[in-house]
């Protein structure tokens, strides 16, 4: 779903502007890295706004990055099992 959505995304950047772009392929690596971040991220903290406990969602999120980047993570084989896991 993602991949698809990335695909999709990324051909369409391309034929508005095939000289000054990467190939659709860097695109839509880029684009599943940014999907896998954001979706879960703005999940997250709509379900924090939505119960009243943003604050905490957010702390929460920043340690989860914070311990991410230090421990270097587990890399799913598939882009949506790294979102959902997230």
């Amino acid at each position: 779903m993602i991949e698809a959505l990335s695909e999709k995304i990324a051909v369409s950047i391309k034929k508005s502007n095939e000289a000054e772009t990467v190939s659709v392929a860097v695109m839509k690596f880029a684009l599943i890295i940014l999907f896998n971040f954001f979706i879960p991220v703005l999940l997250s903290l709509f379900v924090g706004w939505l119960t009243n406990r943003f604050a905490e969602t957010l702390l929460s999120l920043t340690a989860f990055v914070l311990l991410r980047m230090g421990s270097g993570g587990y890399h799913f084989k598939l882009p949506i099992a790294c979102m959902l896991s997230t």
